[in-house]
């Protein structure tokens, strides 16, 4: 369509995105930009045309005169515009190595690259070579200026030290070299050397074996939230370490290149020509007995929290100082603005990561109570024993542990009964008060809610049901009012989720236009406006126009209909509307 027309607008960018989306299970456009889609059109036509260029200058270099006692491998590396992940480039180059490295990577190579500042060529050793970085090239700003006699002269000036590799003598390994698999007890030995097996490695080594030991990378960057080329670094690294320290021969595919993931997986594709990994036998085995022992978790920083939340971060900060000063805050604002998904990432970016052993949650109603909460008599087989509540051992937890920072998250804090769950605690929780004991009623010993213990609380303003908090817990409670935000880093999260430009415009609209009935509604306000995050995660398998329908129609109305449950005439005229 795009070919024919000659031109495409935004309009027809989506449609055939979401052709394209209805064919996958995964989220395949994620990594795509319209540049980058579009990009593939322009290009399809000349990349041809460029390959043989490319070609023709690689063969030419490697039949200098000069050159003729060396042996190259041919027609490699050829890369035109398009060789950045297919994503497109205004970059192009080509590397000339010899047959005795396994890789250009590995190798010191005649190098010569076009892109629009210029052209440069000369000596460039690859990302893997011992002397990385290292490069001896000329440069020009235009064609004009470049000629075949400059690159030749340039070629024989390096020649020497590409020659000079080879009078080298190799480095001797620290350990025989080990051509066999690891064993299941070598690798457990490795994965608790912390020099070898860093954090995050450990991260997404746990995560592929809890989906079962084999998942494609767009899975496991999903399965942990970060994107499919996140774990190149990662696992490049960590297998030389491991070559390192065991000697570990390199794995070599048949067209002699390196191939790094081969020490960790096994290499292969699904039908559907997703790549996929599959961990080794004996290194499943040892994380199968390692995990139990040792808990992984995924790091998470402030950076981390700021990608996944739709607040800027000034007001972070201000709620993270907040809460570190006061110790207790409560996340107060309408249905849907993500106060329970707020305090838990608040929680983990404090920490630094998403350890689940420092964060407790627990959701208040009418029926809980300070049984459930600090501590009770529970009855058993013989009559009645003292049990602790879920904040009790909570506090004995933080305790243990001074060193460390421990969350309590309170969720629908204002549901519960608060004096009858938190009794003497009232006085327990505040700033100046933690640290200092009292005797338990039930118990009879000491306890105190140590300083290293914050509570988060969220509060619902739209539940029209409940009663104001008590003067008594306020003041121990420092407020944050969470507001609606469908604001640009909204947007850009739609868009990764493959929600086109003219629906979450129309989203946009649609809410803007009820929020402002809302709020200046004189028995609502804005403590009962709709927020983001009903239109914050679309499913794969449905498209928007039905995603969208049923949210209006089976949440966003019924709320609707309670808020203005005495004037129905309202809602009548707001949907006609909208």
């Amino acid at each position: 369509m795009i070919l024919e027309d000659g031109a495409a607008s935004i309009k027809d960018m989506n449609f055939v995105k979401q052709d394209v989306i209805k064919k996958y299970e995964t989220k395949i456009l994620n990594s795509w930009s319209d540049f980058s889609i579009l990009f593939q059109l322009y290009y399809f036509d000349k990349k041809k045309k460029v390959q043989i260029e490319l070609t023709k200058i690689h063969r030419a270099i490697r039949q200098f005169e000069e050159l003729k006692d060396l042996s190259f491998v041919e027609d490699k590396v050829l890369n035109g515009y398009s060789w950045n992940n297919q994503f497109g480039t205004s970059r192009c180059w080509l590397g000339v190595y010899q047959t005795e490295h396994a890789s250009h990577r590995e190798a010191p190579q005649l190098f010569l690259a076009i892109d629009p500042y210029g052209i440069e060529y000369g000596l460039h050793n690859g990302d893997h070579h011992p002397q990385d970085g290292q490069r001896s090239v000329a440069h020009v700003s235009n064609a004009e200026s470049f000629s075949y006699e400059d690159l030749h002269s340039k070629i024989i000036d390096v020649l020497d030290e590409l020659k000079s590799e080879r009078s080298e003598e190799p480095t001797e390994l620290t350990h025989s070299p080990v051509s066999r698999e690891l064993t299941k007890d070598n690798w457990i030995d490795l994965l608790a050397d912390e020099n070898i097996f860093k954090e995050k490695d450990l991260v997404y080594l746990t995560k592929m074996y809890e989906l079962g030991g084999q998942a494609t990378t767009t899975q496991l960057g999903e399965a942990l939230g970060m994107s499919r080329s996140s774990f190149d670094g990662p696992i490049l690294n960590l297998v030389k370490r491991i070559q390192e320290i065991t000697g570990l021969e390199a794995v070599q595919r048949d067209d002699g290149s390196i191939c790094y993931w081969c020490t960790l997986f096994e290499e292969g594709y699904e039908e559907n020509n997703h790549f996929l990994l599959r961990l080794k036998s004996n290194l499943k085995e040892a994380l199968g007995q390692t995990i139990g022992k040792k808990k992984i978790y995924e790091t998470y920083s402030k950076e981390s929290f700021l990608e996944e939340v739709f607040i800027d971060e000034e007001a972070y900060d201000k709620i993270a100082s907040l809460l570190k000063y006061k110790k207790n805050i409560i996340l107060q604002g309408p249905p849907g603005v993500g106060k329970t998904f707020v305090s838990k990432r608040l929680a983990y970016s404090l920490i630094g990561s998403k350890d689940e052993s420092r964060v407790e949650m627990v959701q208040f109603h009418q029926n809980y109570s300070y049984e459930d909460f600090v501590m009770g008599f529970r009855p058993k087989e013989n009559g009645f024993s003292l049990q602790y509540g879920v904040f009790y051992d909570f506090c004995q937890c933080a305790l243990n542990n001074p060193e460390e920072d421990y969350y309590f998250i309170i969720d629908e804090i204002n549901r519960g009964n608060l004096s009858k769950i938190f009794g003497e605690l009232f006085m327990l929780i505040e700033r100046d008060k933690r640290d200092e004991f009292v005797t338990m009623g039930y118990s009879k010993k000491k306890f105190t809610v140590p300083s290293n213990l914050y509570l988060i609380g969220t509060m619902n303003t739209a539940d029209r049901s409940l009663a104001q908090l008590e003067v008594a817990l306020r003041r121990r409670f420092a407020f944050v009012t969470l507001e609606p935000a469908f604001n640009e880093k909204w947007r850009q999260h739609m868009i990764s989720e493959n929600v086109s430009i003219e629906m979450i415009s129309k989203i946009q609209q649609i809410v803007e236009k009820l929020n402002h009935e809302i709020i200046n509604d004189y028995q609502l306000g804005q403590g009962y406006a709709i927020g983001h995050s009903f239109f914050s995660v679309k499913p794969d398998d449905i498209s928007e126009k039905y995603w969208v329908d049923g949210i209006m129609n089976f949440e966003i109305l019924p709320l609707l209909e309670e808020y203005y449950f005495d004037r129905p005439e309202i809602v009548k005229q707001l949907t006609e509307e909208i």
